[in-house]
């Protein structure tokens, strides 16, 4: 498993300040494949189903909500469902969208600043942060138990 960056060990440590045990279970590391992401999906519900998820990307959100779905499960009276991007697609879901945004601008001036390093051959690895801003939508909500697969 890789190490954790900053976001992904905040997340473990508020698990595990809240009494959960923490694993790969919480932080699955996958291929980034269609296959892989299968695998990974079989492995997490191999025993029981999770109360919530939080996803990276709107493809693949709605790809996890349709699997939900698929099997009975509902978004949320069974498992939370949480994308980290605020995608415009979004914009046409019922319920809407939990997910998280942040100020674009400053995101595509540093973009723009780290091309313009590169192309004149100077070295630029500085880092910008974004505030984030949690959008409370109507994916996530308290969850049901995971018994029963």
């Amino acid at each position: 498993m890789p190490e954790p960056g900053l976001s992904e060990t905040a997340f473990l440590d508020i698990l595990r300040e809240s009494g959960c045990a923490t694993g790969d279970y919480n932080l699955p590391d996958w291929e980034e494949t269609n296959e892989g992401f299968k695998q990974y999906r079989q492995a997490l519900f191999l025993n029981t189903w999770p109360t919530a998820l939080i996803v990276q990307e709107a493809s693949y959100f709605l790809s996890e909500r349709q699997f939900l779905l698929s099997i009975g499960l509902r978004v949320p009276g069974n498992v939370s469902l949480i994308c980290t991007d605020d995608d415009p697609i979004f914009l046409h879901c019922h319920p809407p969208v939990s997910s998280i945004t942040w100020e674009r601008k400053a995101v595509i001036r540093r973009i723009i600043a780290w091309a313009a390093n590169i192309s004149r051959g100077k070295p630029d690895n500085a880092q910008t942060q974004a505030p984030a801003i949690f959008v409370q939508g109507g994916t996530m909500g308290p969850a049901t138990g995971g018994e029963g697969l």
